[in-house]
Protein backbone atom coordinates (compact mmCIF):
# COMPACT_ATOMS: atom_id res chain seq x y z
CA UNK A 1 0.00 0.00 0.00
CA UNK A 2 1.65 3.70 -0.88
CA UNK A 3 1.06 6.70 1.18
CA UNK A 4 0.43 10.53 -0.27
CA UNK A 5 2.04 13.03 1.38
CA UNK A 6 1.54 16.68 -0.31
CA UNK A 7 2.78 16.33 -3.97
CA UNK A 8 5.82 13.72 -2.97
CA UNK A 9 5.26 9.12 -2.82
CA UNK A 10 6.54 7.74 0.07
CA UNK A 11 8.04 4.23 -0.32
CA UNK A 12 5.89 1.27 0.67
CA UNK A 13 6.91 0.30 4.69
CA UNK A 14 7.59 -3.61 3.98
CA UNK A 15 10.48 -2.52 1.18
CA UNK A 16 14.13 -2.78 2.50
CA UNK A 17 16.15 0.23 2.18
CA UNK A 18 19.75 -1.71 1.23
CA UNK A 19 18.01 -4.21 -1.21
CA UNK A 20 17.59 -0.94 -3.35
CA UNK A 21 20.66 1.22 -2.25
CA UNK A 22 22.36 0.82 -5.50
CA UNK A 23 19.09 1.45 -7.92
CA UNK A 24 18.24 4.12 -6.01
CA UNK A 25 21.95 6.12 -6.30
CA UNK A 26 21.63 5.17 -10.17
CA UNK A 27 17.99 7.02 -10.67
CA UNK A 28 19.80 9.73 -8.44
CA UNK A 29 22.87 10.07 -10.13
CA UNK A 30 20.52 10.33 -14.08
CA UNK A 31 18.24 12.29 -11.96
CA UNK A 32 20.73 15.24 -11.41
CA UNK A 33 22.00 15.01 -14.87
CA UNK A 34 18.75 15.41 -16.24
CA UNK A 35 18.01 18.46 -13.81
CA UNK A 36 21.24 19.78 -15.04
CA UNK A 37 20.03 19.73 -18.64
CA UNK A 38 16.69 21.19 -17.91
CA UNK A 39 18.55 23.89 -16.56
CA UNK A 40 20.87 24.69 -19.20
CA UNK A 41 18.16 24.18 -21.56
CA UNK A 42 15.96 27.19 -19.53
CA UNK A 43 18.42 29.34 -19.11
CA UNK A 44 19.41 29.51 -22.95
CA UNK A 45 15.12 29.92 -23.43
CA UNK A 46 15.52 32.63 -21.35
CA UNK A 47 18.65 34.36 -22.32
CA UNK A 48 16.87 34.06 -25.79
CA UNK A 49 13.72 35.65 -24.60
CA UNK A 50 15.51 38.71 -23.20
CA UNK A 51 17.21 39.40 -26.46
CA UNK A 52 13.81 39.09 -27.84
CA UNK A 53 12.03 41.38 -25.10
CA UNK A 54 14.54 44.26 -24.61
CA UNK A 55 12.66 46.62 -23.04
CA UNK A 56 14.70 49.36 -24.31
CA UNK A 57 13.84 48.28 -27.57
CA UNK A 58 10.21 47.49 -27.28
CA UNK A 59 10.06 51.05 -25.50
CA UNK A 60 11.23 52.21 -28.75
CA UNK A 61 8.79 50.41 -30.94
CA UNK A 62 5.93 51.52 -29.07
CA UNK A 63 7.05 55.37 -29.16
CA UNK A 64 7.69 55.37 -32.62
CA UNK A 65 4.25 53.55 -33.74
CA UNK A 66 2.91 56.07 -31.65
CA UNK A 67 4.79 58.95 -33.09
CA UNK A 68 3.38 57.51 -36.64
CA UNK A 69 0.53 57.51 -35.80
CA UNK A 70 -0.18 61.17 -34.92
CA UNK A 71 2.65 62.38 -37.85
CA UNK A 72 5.02 63.32 -35.71
CA UNK A 73 7.28 62.08 -38.36
CA UNK A 74 11.09 64.28 -37.81
CA UNK A 75 9.17 66.81 -35.85
CA UNK A 76 9.04 67.26 -32.92
CA UNK A 77 13.00 67.34 -32.52
CA UNK A 78 12.73 64.95 -29.09
CA UNK A 79 9.77 62.95 -29.81
CA UNK A 80 9.37 61.78 -33.55
CA UNK A 81 9.19 58.44 -35.33
CA UNK A 82 11.97 58.64 -37.53
CA UNK A 83 14.16 59.25 -34.08
CA UNK A 84 12.63 56.28 -32.12
CA UNK A 85 12.72 54.11 -34.88
CA UNK A 86 16.61 54.99 -35.90
CA UNK A 87 17.23 54.58 -32.38
CA UNK A 88 15.64 50.94 -32.40
CA UNK A 89 17.81 49.89 -35.29
CA UNK A 90 20.78 51.39 -33.58
CA UNK A 91 19.69 48.12 -31.11
CA UNK A 92 18.52 45.61 -33.85
CA UNK A 93 20.04 46.47 -37.10
CA UNK A 94 17.54 44.18 -38.65
CA UNK A 95 14.35 45.14 -36.72
CA UNK A 96 12.04 44.62 -39.29
CA UNK A 97 8.66 47.16 -37.25
CA UNK A 98 11.81 49.72 -37.12
CA UNK A 99 12.25 49.25 -40.98
CA UNK A 100 8.64 49.26 -42.20
CA UNK A 101 8.06 52.40 -39.61
CA UNK A 102 10.89 53.90 -41.71
CA UNK A 103 9.42 53.08 -45.19
CA UNK A 104 5.93 54.71 -44.15
CA UNK A 105 7.38 58.15 -42.73
CA UNK A 106 8.87 58.05 -46.34
CA UNK A 107 5.80 56.86 -47.96
CA UNK A 108 4.64 59.59 -46.39
CA UNK A 109 6.91 62.60 -47.28
CA UNK A 110 6.80 60.89 -51.21
CA UNK A 111 3.07 61.51 -51.15
CA UNK A 112 3.08 64.61 -49.54
CA UNK A 113 5.51 66.09 -52.55
CA UNK A 114 3.47 64.60 -55.53
CA UNK A 115 0.77 66.20 -53.95
CA UNK A 116 2.16 69.83 -53.98
CA UNK A 117 3.85 68.99 -57.76
CA UNK A 118 -0.24 68.94 -58.94
CA UNK A 119 -0.38 72.20 -57.26
CA UNK A 120 2.14 73.71 -58.87
CA UNK A 121 3.83 73.95 -55.74
CA UNK A 122 7.43 72.85 -57.11
CA UNK A 123 9.28 74.01 -54.19
CA UNK A 124 7.47 72.89 -51.20
CA UNK A 125 7.63 69.42 -53.32
CA UNK A 126 11.34 69.44 -53.31
CA UNK A 127 11.28 70.12 -49.60
CA UNK A 128 9.31 67.02 -48.60
CA UNK A 129 11.31 64.82 -51.02
CA UNK A 130 14.37 66.22 -48.87
CA UNK A 131 12.69 65.44 -45.79
CA UNK A 132 12.16 61.99 -46.78
CA UNK A 133 15.71 61.31 -48.40
CA UNK A 134 17.05 62.34 -44.76
CA UNK A 135 14.95 59.38 -43.37
CA UNK A 136 16.32 57.02 -45.95
CA UNK A 137 18.37 58.44 -48.87
CA UNK A 138 18.33 54.81 -50.46
CA UNK A 139 14.49 53.67 -50.91
CA UNK A 140 13.55 53.88 -54.13
CA UNK A 141 10.22 55.57 -53.65
CA UNK A 142 11.97 58.46 -53.32
CA UNK A 143 13.70 58.76 -56.95
CA UNK A 144 10.58 57.27 -58.25
CA UNK A 145 8.37 60.28 -56.88
CA UNK A 146 11.28 62.73 -58.42
CA UNK A 147 10.70 61.27 -61.49
CA UNK A 148 7.10 61.61 -61.93
CA UNK A 149 6.91 64.89 -61.05
CA UNK A 150 9.97 66.05 -63.60
CA UNK A 151 7.60 63.99 -66.21
CA UNK A 152 4.72 66.14 -65.00
CA UNK A 153 6.86 69.58 -65.40
CA UNK A 154 7.49 68.46 -68.82
CA UNK A 155 4.13 67.66 -69.38
CA UNK A 156 2.96 71.05 -68.33
CA UNK A 157 6.02 72.78 -70.29
CA UNK A 158 4.64 71.73 -73.47
CA UNK A 159 0.92 72.28 -72.54
CA UNK A 160 1.90 75.88 -71.64
CA UNK A 161 4.50 76.14 -75.26
CA UNK A 162 1.35 74.32 -77.34
CA UNK A 163 -1.00 77.04 -75.88
CA UNK A 164 1.30 79.99 -76.45
CA UNK A 165 1.89 78.66 -79.82
CA UNK A 166 -1.70 78.40 -80.90
CA UNK A 167 -2.32 82.27 -79.20
CA UNK A 168 0.22 82.76 -81.55
CA UNK A 169 -1.15 81.00 -84.55
CA UNK A 170 -4.44 82.48 -84.03
CA UNK A 171 -2.59 86.04 -83.39
CA UNK A 172 -0.94 85.62 -86.88
CA UNK A 173 -3.87 84.66 -88.93
CA UNK A 174 -5.91 87.79 -87.36
CA UNK A 175 -3.49 89.91 -88.31
CA UNK A 176 -3.18 88.48 -91.67
CA UNK A 177 -7.08 88.66 -91.78
CA UNK A 178 -6.36 92.69 -92.02
CA UNK A 179 -3.11 93.10 -93.02
CA UNK A 180 -2.08 92.74 -96.82
CA UNK A 181 2.00 92.83 -97.53
CA UNK A 182 2.83 93.44 -101.27
CA UNK A 183 6.33 93.36 -103.02
CA UNK A 184 7.63 96.86 -103.20
CA UNK A 185 8.39 96.06 -106.97
CA UNK A 186 4.50 95.72 -107.38
CA UNK A 187 4.71 98.38 -109.97
CA UNK A 188 7.07 96.72 -112.25
CA UNK A 189 4.89 94.16 -112.60
CA UNK A 190 1.81 93.83 -115.52
CA UNK A 191 -1.23 95.47 -115.11
CA UNK A 192 -2.64 91.97 -114.59
CA UNK A 193 -0.40 91.03 -112.01
CA UNK A 194 -0.64 94.49 -110.18
CA UNK A 195 -4.63 93.41 -110.03
CA UNK A 196 -4.02 89.83 -109.11
CA UNK A 197 -2.16 91.03 -105.89
CA UNK A 198 -4.42 93.64 -104.57
CA UNK A 199 -8.28 92.00 -105.85
CA UNK A 200 -8.30 90.38 -101.93
CA UNK A 201 -7.81 93.90 -100.46
CA UNK A 202 -10.75 94.99 -103.05
CA UNK A 203 -13.49 92.08 -102.36
CA UNK A 204 -12.79 92.72 -98.39
CA UNK A 205 -13.34 96.46 -98.34
CA UNK A 206 -16.07 95.96 -100.64
CA UNK A 207 -17.37 93.20 -98.00
CA UNK A 208 -16.87 95.26 -94.51
CA UNK A 209 -17.42 98.82 -96.61
CA UNK A 210 -14.23 99.30 -94.44
CA UNK A 211 -11.24 101.97 -95.07
CA UNK A 212 -8.10 101.26 -96.09
CA UNK A 213 -4.49 102.38 -94.31
CA UNK A 214 -1.50 102.28 -97.07
CA UNK A 215 1.95 102.00 -95.73
CA UNK A 216 4.22 103.02 -98.48
CA UNK A 217 7.74 104.61 -98.89
CA UNK A 218 6.67 106.22 -102.91
CA UNK A 219 3.77 108.94 -102.31
CA UNK A 220 3.31 108.25 -106.13
CA UNK A 221 2.87 104.34 -105.89
CA UNK A 222 0.53 105.15 -102.70
CA UNK A 223 -1.88 107.29 -104.44
CA UNK A 224 -2.34 105.30 -107.13
CA UNK A 225 -3.02 101.81 -104.78
CA UNK A 226 -5.88 103.87 -103.42
CA UNK A 227 -7.01 105.28 -106.87
CA UNK A 228 -7.06 101.27 -107.92
CA UNK A 229 -9.00 99.97 -105.28
CA UNK A 230 -11.33 102.80 -104.91
CA UNK A 231 -12.31 102.27 -108.42
CA UNK A 232 -12.96 98.46 -108.29
CA UNK A 233 -15.81 99.31 -104.99
CA UNK A 234 -18.57 100.81 -107.15
CA UNK A 235 -21.28 101.15 -103.85
CA UNK A 236 -19.32 103.40 -102.45
CA UNK A 237 -16.12 105.85 -101.98
CA UNK A 238 -13.28 104.34 -100.10
CA UNK A 239 -11.90 106.57 -97.32
CA UNK A 240 -7.97 106.30 -97.27
CA UNK A 241 -4.75 107.22 -95.68
CA UNK A 242 -1.20 107.08 -96.48
CA UNK A 243 1.55 106.68 -94.44
CA UNK A 244 5.29 107.01 -95.76
CA UNK A 245 6.55 104.36 -94.28
CA UNK A 246 8.54 101.43 -96.03
CA UNK A 247 6.72 98.02 -95.03
CA UNK A 248 4.67 98.42 -98.44
CA UNK A 249 1.40 97.30 -96.97
CA UNK A 250 -2.58 97.98 -96.63
CA UNK A 251 -4.09 97.47 -93.45
CA UNK A 252 -8.41 96.88 -94.20
CA UNK A 253 -10.34 98.67 -91.16
CA UNK A 254 -13.76 98.94 -90.04
CA UNK A 255 -15.12 102.37 -90.03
Amino acid sequence: MLFLSGCGVMQPQNHSVNDNQGKSDSSKSELQTSEIIIATNVLHEESGKSKELDPILVSLLARGKLALKQLHLLTPEEDNANMYYQAALGRDPKNSEALFGLARIVRYYTDFAWSKAQKQQFIAAQKYLDSAASVNPNDPLIAETEKRIKEYKNRLKKAKQAKVHSKNVIKKEKINLNHYFLPKTLFSLSEEEILEQIQPIIERVSEQRAMIEINWANDKEARLLYQIINSRVPDFRVRGMIFHRSNYMIEVKQQ
